[in-house]
């Protein structure tokens, strides 16, 4: 959407698209565009593309084959995709849902769970979905250094993961007080503005993307 427009916003877009019943068209767009923007970046082969998905999306049979054909022509592996699941609280057909994901992770695709902590992203979901990777809200790293009570949290998820195969992923990382204390407490990966904030590839590229000298996960 043009930079001037609300549809910019990715929470208003997908609002607006729930609304007039295009939320499947507007989910396929944004995969479209994210696959282009990787392979700018000669991503194929170099590290897992995490791309946010709406679990409604997957309730449309149409999933499981138009994106594998949208990966393959993008030089991708379906090994190196994992579907980010966002807005959990929208699986209005669970059976539809468990059939296209089954479908996907037979040829190699994988799954996020996203937000984990807040909302509907609870610990039933975790036993639901079986997530290849979860990604823990940013809501628990605000400030990590300075509540004893959120460190508590963010160790026990961690451990909880390490003790089921999981790695867990940080969100919102934003300051290396943060970073310094989430790494003693055994959070193996971290994404946030610390390391680097979203860009286009064609800023990427040119070097105008903010990226820190320490880019390593967390």
């Amino acid at each position: 959407a043009p930079a001037t427009t609300p549809l910019r916003n990715p929470e208003i877009l997908f609002a607006y698209a729930s609304r007039k019943e295009r939320l499947f068209d507007t989910d396929l767009l944004c995969i479209k565009a994210a696959l282009l923007e990787a392979t700018k970046l000669k991503l194929q082969g170099r590290s897992r593309l995490f791309l946010n998905t709406q679990p409604r999306s997957l309730t449309n049979p149409q999933f499981a084959q138009l994106v594998p054909q949208l990966v393959a022509e993008a030089g991708f592996n379906n090994k190196e995709i994992v579907f980010e699941l966002t807005e959990q609280q929208t699986i209005v057909n669970p059976q539809a849902f468990a059939k296209t994901l089954g479908l996907l992770r037979e040829i190699g695709f994988q799954i996020a769970l996203d937000d984990y902590g807040v909302g509907f992203a609870n610990l039933r979901l975790v036993q639901d979905l079986r997530p290849e990777y979860l990604k823990l809200s940013g809501y628990f790293c605000k400030d990590v250094h300075k509540d004893p009570f959120k460190q508590l949290i963010v160790r026990s998820t961690g451990e909880m993961c390490a003790t089921l195969g999981i790695p867990i992923i940080l969100e919102s990382v934003e300051t290396a007080d943060e970073l310094a204390v989430v790494r003693d407490l055994g959070i193996t990966y971290g994404q946030g503005y610390f390391f680097a904030r979203p860009a286009s590839a064609a800023d990427v590229l040119s070097g105008d993307a903010f990226v820190m000298d320490d880019g390593s996960p967390a």
